[in-house]
């Protein structure tokens, strides 16, 4: 089984030191469409990364927000159509941040379209038998939810396994050993001990920034994982990401074979643009585009920044044009704030 896992890719997220106004897209919103193109585009040419995906794990807070903008909702749902229809099985799991028990919440509202198997249910259950290419595998899963009462404990027992088909187990959230987890974080705690006994064959965690192992388990069995896949993209200068993915092969009774995969600025680099995506800057030629068309003095700016980029085609000249952009929309900002 070919597992791409994603957790913490938080859609729509906006520094809150950023104008709305500005209302700038970030990179971070068009990484699963650029998912999507590379299995698109590399179906029939031998790389065996991007060649065969089984299943796609979604592992929490793929949004920032329980309620995104609808554009970043249509643009997501239709990234995940086209990955879909690939023949990938897609899981998502609500986070504590894009919770479901929100009445206005993105999976409410789009809950009978989400592309794949949503989890919906806020109590562990038996394990819920998913086909994946013929195949049959249990998923074994729970969707975070702040409202319920004694949701303040720790998730300690897990269900048995059911049959002889692969066990994947899919959460968000921390292990109650962790100190986050004595102070009362805002998620879905659980025995980390209880996990790693469960038997599973796959457990796959988000809401933890870095990718990691819980590995720090006496009890922990051989083979077992619990595996925090990390967010790939940055979302300030204090949470920088892991600038990767991570790709899983599984099979029953085998140890889990993890591959990760990393995120460069050629994987947002479009058919037609020069200048994609900068892991400080974070803006492409299609946005300050955008923002060049607007009248007003960063309308003024965007304009100016996107004349001196088509002037030149080095690397470090753009580097210092979308510095000396991104300087001045900061000036605009103090500016405005009165500091």
């Amino acid at each position: 089984m070919r597992i791409l896992h994603l957790a913490d890719l938080h859609l729509g997220y906006r520094d809150i030191r950023q104008d709305d106004s500005l209302n700038l897209p970030n990179p971070r919103d068009a990484l699963l469409e650029r998912i999507a193109d590379r299995l698109v585009a590399n179906q029939e040419n031998g790389l065996k990364t991007w060649q065969h995906l089984d299943l796609l794990l979604i592992a929490g807070d793929l949004f920032d927000s329980h309620n995104p903008l609808d554009i970043l909702i249509h643009r997501t749902i239709t990234a995940l159509q086209r990955i879909q229809a690939l023949g990938t099985t897609i899981v998502t799991l609500p986070g504590n941040h894009d919770e479901y028990t929100y009445s206005n919440s993105v999976y409410r509202r789009y809950a009978k379209t989400w592309p794949g198997y949503l989890v919906e249910n806020h109590e562990i259950k038996a394990p819920e038998s998913i086909n994946v290419r013929g195949q049959r595998i249990y998923l074994i899963s729970v969707a975070y939810n702040a409202t319920k009462p004694g949701v303040k404990g720790v998730l300690g027992v897990f269900p048995p396994r059911k049959g002889d088909s692969l066990h994947i187990c899919l959460l968000h959230g921390i292990p109650s050993h962790y100190p986050a987890a004595r102070r009362g974080e805002r998620c879905l705690v659980y025995d980390a001990v209880s996990l790693s006994q469960s038997g599973y064959d796959y457990i796959a965690l988000g809401h933890l920034h870095q990718p990691m192992i819980v590995a720090d388990i006496p009890e922990n069995p051989p083979g077992s994982s619990i595996q925090y896949a990390g967010m790939t993209m940055p979302r300030d200068a204090q949470d920088l990401g892991c600038g990767n993915l991570l790709f899983v092969d599984t099979a029953v009774g085998h140890t889990p074979l993890v591959e990760w995969y990393p995120i460069s600025e050629d994987f947002f680099k479009p058919e037609d643009g020069k200048l994609i995506f900068d892991r400080q800057l974070g803006y492409s030629a299609k946005e300050i585009e955008v923002l060049a068309l607007q009248e007003s003095t960063i309308g003024a700016l965007a304009l100016k920044c996107q004349r001196d980029l088509l002037l030149t085609k080095e690397p470090e000249q753009e580097r210092r044009i979308l510095t000396a952009f991104r300087l001045a929309l900061e000036l605009l900002e103090r500016e405005k704030l009165g500091s």
